[in-house]
């Protein structure tokens, strides 16, 4: 079923959820940055680009289903939205 979906969605020319947020996936299981936040920060512009398509809870449930996280929907908003202001403001 997984299979049939994926395919389904590369024929449309889209990915799916954990292609989308493989860049952040591989942050938190392997990257050495100190926190989740650093992770959110780096992988800023994977995480805005998949919550166009996507809502949190789907984020949220891809991240804990792939990683050792396990993060609420809150706390997945709330890095973001610091990641953001990070971003606005040039740092």
């Amino acid at each position: 079923m997984e299979k049939t979906i994926t395919e389904t969605l590369h024929s449309l020319g889209l990915k799916t959820t954990k292609e989308s947020l493989n860049k952040t996936i591989f942050l938190l299981n392997f990257g050495s940055l100190k926190s989740h936040q650093a992770v959110f920060d780096e992988a800023f512009n994977e995480i805005a680009e998949a919550k166009q398509q996507r809502s949190w809870q789907v984020i949220t449930n891809c991240l804990n289903e792939n990683t050792n996280a396990e993060m609420t929907v809150m706390t997945v908003r709330t890095m973001f939205k610091r990641a953001k202001a990070k971003k606005r403001s040039g740092q």
